[in-house]
């Protein structure tokens, strides 16, 4: 069996030395158990989280966390999901939004607290693998550089994407994996596929996670020359636990009737909209990245011109090249720490744990889960913050254990300390370097100007101010279109779509005029829905297709001039006539009140 390094940072009574010593001769590393000095930490960080995400608590809504956020409110109201609203994610996706707006209703805020309780459970499992794995130091590490990166603007990480619930649930599994091999390993592999399974069922590309946790419990299993049933037995227990989740989503499309939907949408638009999304990117950006590298990087441009998908190699390191860097501007010492970390694990294989194996495992999945829909979004690389967080923690507490302060007091043992000391050194400069990226460039800065500066926001802020006022002047049965991918409208403005496809997504936009045998259904259900139903406001933030501009034009009217209307390329506000002449009427009534 593989050797195990079980570093421990704290003195344990000699009743506990006795079980270390029985674990770590038996493979299994030592379970420490937390003092109140480690609660200390997991409450200062916990507190942290909680005042760096109120900081942002009045930021505007970006289009994925208003696009949940309503559909949760459609199905609060009774409508069917894939059905009366439209979203290509499973039904998980849209649960704590359902919850977060049962309790706050369709506002900004409910929308914004939601994601605290969950960035608290994952702080509170990773300290918790932390402690068990190497003791008070890592945990506190673990717990500390977890509250400081959650909220990095850089990866979005401040807003409620459906990563930050994800995260919540896959540290879940991590820590029952980590548990999994040794007693009661059915009750914790159940937990671990649970965990998994609700990961899945949120984006279907989670769906990796548990096979690269299957693989891993039948290589260590095989190490320790455990029997068939006995691999079986911990695989049954993973696999039927991540089914259970998906069992529960089927139940409620069923109850629903909305089963063919639910496979349509999940299962064949979704992976169609990946694909022609990032087939999207890599036509629009392309040519501007080769150009961008003939200078720097001559060898490398030649060769992405031979070999295209190159391209996607360039993207992940880089990020969306439609937005902001995410690598090299909020969290690239914690990158370096950990890659380090992991760096000398791999060369000095005797120092190796399990844990280890299982967290680095968890990164590599979590780069391909980030990798394979090619669109490299910031938020996307939230999946893999869990395990950069453990490595980095874990070698703290590997570098703390290894300081004895007494031995120290000789000039001789200095030589030999030298590296560990090094190392300490370079996790506080790490620590530091952190608190200072998100103090310049989140703290020091209103929620208005970190969604601007960091998030290509400017839109996010105008479009909270358009829908307030939208909100200002409707009445209750007036309704909305929106064709584009301005879904905050719907939140701000407190008014329903007349179709259930109320966002449109890169599939949409890319077929605005071409026809596609999964759009074109899609757009004749838009332009009937507005002939039966014709909205009081359209807004149309995406090129318009013929139909719908032909529609506009005999139904509303622009609310900005001609010219401009004709250069933007039909974008704009559109307002049905006689919701127009209802508004001038309420203005000058308003204009001639004293």
């Amino acid at each position: 069996m593989e050797s195990e390094f079980s570093p421990m940072s704290r003195r344990v009574p000699a009743s506990e030395s006795m079980m270390v010593d029985r674990e770590q001769a038996s493979g299994q590393p030592a379970k420490l158990r937390a003092r109140w000095v480690d609660y200390v930490a997991l409450v200062a960080a916990m507190g942290s989280v909680v005042a760096l995400r109120w900081h942002t608590i009045d930021e505007p809504l970006d289009c994925d966390e208003a696009a949940y956020g309503y559909v949760a409110h459609r199905l609060i109201e009774g409508d069917r999901l894939y059905v009366d609203v439209f979203e290509n994610k499973p039904p998980l996706a849209y649960a704590p939004y359902a919850a977060a707006i049962w309790f706050g209703g369709l506002t900004e805020r409910a929308i914004r607290i939601l994601p605290i309780p969950f960035v608290l459970v994952t702080v509170c499992f990773v300290w918790r693998l932390a402690l068990e794995q190497s003791g008070s130091v890592a945990a506190a590490a673990a717990a500390g550089l977890y509250a400081i990166t959650s909220s990095d603007p850089f990866l979005f990480g401040n807003g409620a994407n459906l990563e930050v619930y994800m995260n919540a649930l896959l540290a879940w599994s991590l820590h029952s994996m980590s548990r999994a091999i040794g007693p009661n390993g059915f009750r914790w592999c159940l937990q671990a596929g649970i965990a998994a399974g609700c990961t899945a069922a949120i984006k279907q590309v989670a769906g990796l996670y548990v096979a690269i946790y299957a693989v891993w419990i039948w290589q260590i299993l095989r190490r320790g020359n455990f029997g068939i049933a006995q691999r079986l037995h911990l695989l049954a227990g993973l696999v039927g636990g991540w089914l259970i989740p998906w069992f529960v989503c089927m139940a409620f499309v069923a109850q629903q009737g909305v089963t063919k939907e639910f496979f349509h949408s999940v299962f064949r638009y979704a992976p169609t909209l990946a694909k022609e999304a990032a087939a999207g990117v890599r036509r629009d950006f392309g040519d501007k990245e080769i150009a961008r590298m003939v200078a720097a990087h001559p060898m490398l441009a030649d060769a992405i011109r031979q070999f295209p998908s190159l391209l996607s190699a360039v993207w992940f390191v880089r990020g969306n090249p439609d937005a902001t860097a995410w690598w090299g501007k909020g969290i690239w010492p914690l990158l370096a720490f950990a890659g380090a970390v992991s760096t000398y694990f791999l060369v000095r294989p005797l120092r190796r744990t399990r844990v280890f194996n299982l967290v680095l495992w968890f990164i590599l999945v979590s780069a391909v889960a980030i990798f394979w829909p090619g669109l490299f979004w910031q938020h996307y690389y939230m999946l893999s913050l869990p395990g950069i967080v453990l490595m980095a923690a874990l070698g703290i507490g590997g570098l703390a254990s290894a300081v004895d302060l007494s031995s120290l007091r000789a000039t001789e043992s200095w030589p030999r300390a030298t590296p560990t000391v090094a190392g300490l050194s370079a996790s506080a400069a790490v620590a530091v370097c952190l608190l200072w990226i998100q103090y310049q460039n989140y703290v020091l800065l209103t929620p208005d100007a970190i969604t601007t500066r960091h998030k290509g926001g400017a839109q996010w802020v105008a479009l909270r101010d358009l829908g307030t006022k939208l909100r200002q002047l409707a009445q209750p049965d007036d309704r909305l279109f929106n064709w584009g991918w301005q879904s905050p409208l719907h939140v701000y403005s407190r008014m329903d779509s007349v179709t259930p496809y109320f966002f449109t997504d890169p599939l949409l936009q890319n077929y605005d005029v071409r026809d596609h045998p999964l759009v074109t259904p899609r757009k004749k259900r838009i332009l009937a829905d507005l002939q039966q139903w014709p909205p009081a406001v359209v807004f149309v933030g995406q090129r318009p297709f013929p139909e719908l501009e032909q529609f506009l034009s005999r139904e509303y009217i622009p609310t900005v001039p001609p010219a401009t209307q004709e250069a933007s390329g039909g974008r704009g506000l559109y307002v049905r006539r006689d919701v127009a002449t209802r508004a001038n009427t309420l203005q000058h009534s308003s204009a001639d009140s004293p």
